[in-house]
């Protein structure tokens, strides 16, 4: 975009090339407490920027930081780091020097103030939570969810992952993920442990699984499901008395407007077992985005901010918890809703 401007300047002042950039002007490191957040005033016409590290703040200086861009429309350094230093170079207590300078094609600036720093942060395991005992039979498999915070150290990444070590079989759908399904070859005890791994230090919970024989027929995956699309047809309506804007089906196939608070489809749905899915929702946001409520067999309305579209629509993922068996889902306009909103079809998933 830099270029964009200076070249059309270039051309408006009748000039075939543009003059060079000037060399950057020193950048401003602003003060900070740690290491892993050091942020600072960029140059204007800085491209690019290094930040140096030194045990002492005369140097001697090791680039810990190259080529880093700054490019952000709207920054804050409360919750924005621009370089994070490596926290498996640094030892604890120790005091660190800090620099930056500023480049681009014309050349480098001078070095930034130099600020200090104190490494007091030591690394912490991550913190697990999980439910420490859970029970199923075998044609349901059973649905996994644990939980973890990390402080952010040596990095912000924390891999994760599912084990079973005992007897028997056991298929996680995705033993790389915090939440996920598993599934049984035989009834029994099964113990499930959970480990997030910040590249450190680790963390594990383990929770045990009673199976049970199966009470009924076992899905033919217990990992994935595509079930029927539900169209408006296969939905029953519940339409508010009104003037104008009542609800109904457009040549187009999409119901609407849920002008009324009262309106509402609903559908009876079929899911495999019970936890977490996703609804497929096929709607249309031609009036503009709106707010509007799903409902899953009498709960608490779920509220769903609806973008805007054209007449075609789109379609929207929903997570949505439901039952082995029959589900009814309303969609429609409740209290505090905005209405408004045209739908087409709905669709249960799980991937």
């Amino acid at each position: 975009m830099v270029d964009l401007v200076r070249t059309a300047a270039a051309q408006m002042a009748g000039q075939q090339t543009m003059a060079p950039l000037p060399k950057p002007e020193a950048p401003l490191l602003r003060e900070t407490t740690s290491p892993f957040a050091i942020n600072w005033m960029g140059a204007a016409v800085g491209r690019s920027y290094d930040v140096e590290r030194a045990a002492s703040p005369t140097g001697p200086w090791t680039v810990v930081g190259r080529d880093i861009s700054d490019a952000v429309n709207e920054w804050n350094p409360e919750t924005m780091v621009l370089f994070r230093d490596d926290y498996r170079q640094l030892q604890l207590g120790h005091t660190y020097y800090y620099r930056v300078t500023a480049k681009n094609e014309s050349g480098r600036s001078a070095p930034s103030n130099v600020i200090s720093v104190q490494h007091s942060e030591e690394n912490q395991p991550p913190v697990v939570t999980l439910e420490p005992a859970l029970t199923t039979t075998q044609d349901q498999g059973v649905e996994l969810t644990a939980s973890w915070q990390d402080d952010g150290l040596p990095s912000r990444e924390v891999k994760v992952g599912w084990q079973h070590a005992g007897d028997g079989q056991v298929h996680f759908c995705h033993a790389d993920r915090a939440q996920t399904r598993a599934w049984f070859t035989a009834p029994g005890t099964y113990a499930l442990t959970f480990t997030a791994d910040d590249g450190l230090l680790k963390s594990s919970k383990t929770v045990t699984v009673t199976v049970g024989e199966a009470a009924g027929r076992a899905p033919a995956d217990f990992c994935r499901y595509h079930g029927e699309v539900y169209g408006v047809a296969e939905g029953r309506l519940t339409v508010m008395k009104s003037d104008k804007d009542a609800l109904t089906v457009g040549e187009d196939g999409f119901l609407g407007p849920f002008a009324n608070e009262g309106d509402k489809v609903s559908w009876q749905v079929q899911a495999p077992w019970s936890g977490q899915f996703l609804l497929n929702v096929t709607f249309n946001g031609k009036w503009g985005g709106k707010q509007n409520s799903f409902v899953v067999n009498g709960g608490a309305p779920q509220t769903v901010a609806f973008p805007q579209t054209d007449e075609q629509g789109q379609q929207l993922r929903i997570p949505v918890t439901l039952k082995a068996g029959s589900n009814q889902i309303d969609f429609g306009r409740f209290a505090g809703d905005w209405g408004y909103m045209f739908i087409k079809s709905i669709e249960v998933v799980a991937e």
